[in-house]
């Protein structure tokens, strides 16, 4: 059985690209998984009820760098498949905690500093201008990325997941810890000017439509699983939840006549004329969950 303190790999690339979690996908080989780090074939351990649910290499080698990485990249998807994250005061013109829609995400973006480029791990765009979002897992942001940053005039929000690659973590803890928890994150300093790469993501997104991308977005529990009620650019709303057999009939019951499914995203996507009625039975049949 594993140790608290070996490494403990609960997300994997599937062969379509994306992280998944071990408990997502189909027992041992069949799982389809290779590992994010050295790129082998993994192994689906998720059968048993004593033993914790992992990912095992087939070779039998299970590295720390390679849990390490796998964590980087499943919370770095996160941030791309939520659009949202919750800050601290201190940048971007903030002066009290905010939960910021972002509108633009970019992964292992470059950029061009004076002495020599850097890459961010998430390039965000909000209507509080573009920041840089940096996961720390094993190596946090030193003093020669700091100080490329700083030429650049980018905050940078530091999320550290350090503790979290001994412990088998669910997407929900996974969700939390990357988007809500205020304890994980700080701002790096750099300088306080507008940063000079501010107008990079406004090209694809005009700055008028940026108060208004997500303005509002509710979250509740049923069970161990997040719902996400958010209303959608255009006015329709969209309703999201990791897959869960039970809490997906319970939202389809409610949806069903009221939308429409959309497979490429997985959600529902309800007719603004239903918004109403539809939050009102997710209300009843959940809980929301604190902000």
């Amino acid at each position: 059985m594993i140790s608290a303190t070996q490494p403990m790999m609960t997300f994997a690339l599937a062969d379509d690209g994306r992280m998944v979690h071990v408990d997502d996908v189909p027992t041992g080989m069949g799982c389809g998984c290779t590992c994010p780090g050295c790129h082998n074939r993994l192994i689906a351990k998720n059968a048993g009820r004593e033993k914790t649910h992992h990912f095992a290499h087939e070779a039998g080698t299970d590295a720390q760098g390679c849990a390490e990485t796998a964590l980087h990249q499943a919370a770095k998807q996160v941030v791309l498949e939520f659009h949202r994250i919750k800050t601290p005061a201190g940048q971007l013109s903030l002066q009290q905690d905010a939960e910021l829609p972002l509108t633009n995400v970019l992964l292992e973006h470059r950029l061009q500093a004076a002495s020599g480029d850097v890459v961010v791990d998430c390039y965000s765009q909000s209507a509080h201008g573009a920041f840089a979002i940096e996961i720390a897992v094993h190596h946090k942001v030193d003093d020669v990325k700091a100080d490329k940053l700083q030429e650049l005039s980018l905050p940078t929000l530091e999320i550290d997941l350090s503790d979290m690659v001994t412990l088998p973590w669910s997407w929900n803890e996974l969700e939390d810890a990357v988007l809500f928890d205020l304890e994980r994150r700080k701002w790096i300093e750099v300088a306080a000017e507008p940063s000079s790469f501010a107008g990079e993501l406004d090209a694809l997104t005009p700055i008028s439509k940026l108060m208004d991308q997500w303005p509002d977005a509710q979250r509740f529990a049923v069970g161990n699983v997040w719902i996400w009620f958010r209303r959608l650019p255009y006015g329709n709303y969209s309703v999201y939840h990791r897959f869960d057999e039970p809490t997906r009939r319970i939202v389809e019951s409610i949806c069903r006549g009221r939308g429409r499914w959309e497979p490429r995203y997985k959600n529902w996507i309800v007719f603004d004329r239903f918004k109403d009625i539809v939050l009102s039975e997710l209300i009843s049949r959940t809980a929301p969950l604190n902000q």
